[in-house]
């Protein structure tokens, strides 16, 4: 039964999708994937000892603007998100890409505009200059 559930799956996505059904889309999943990680890992190194799981300013804190920072606000954040897209398009998991991608959009972006209202606390017309500069997670969109 289930093999049967699987087959009209895999059938109703090369349908409506057809290169969906594809071995690329899976490579193509991985190199998103592999970007992401280079992002988050770059965003990471940046902020080196200022960077931890909680929001907060340390008293030496300096706000970054160079690297991968020079281009988004967020790179940790963008990384992540793109991680998320190419681990569900190498699996090819349209129902899954969709959903998983917009909580976790939404649950980043939460949390990125706590963490721009903390740093336009500590920064404020540095921070709101960069701002206008940068994008918040991807370059010269969003």
């Amino acid at each position: 039964m289930s093999t049967l559930i699987c087959k009209r799956a895999r059938q109703l996505i090369a349908y409506t999708f057809p290169t969906w059904d594809n071995p690329v889309v899976s490579l193509l999943g991985i190199f998103v994937l592999s970007i992401g990680g280079i992002v988050t890992v770059s965003g990471r190194a940046q902020l080196a000892k200022y960077g931890s799981g909680i929001l907060r300013i340390k008293n030496d804190h300096k706000l970054i603007t160079t690297g991968v920072f020079r281009y988004i606000r967020h790179p940790i954040y963008a990384g992540g998100f793109l991680g998320v897209i190419g681990l569900y398009l190498s699996f090819r998991s349209i129902l899954i890409l969709t959903s998983i991608s917009l909580i976790h959009f939404f649950v980043i972006r939460y949390r990125l505009l706590f963490e721009e209202q903390l740093l336009l606390q500590e920064f404020g017309d540095h921070y709101k200059n960069y701002m206008k500069r940068t994008k918040r997670l991807i370059p010269f969109i969003y």
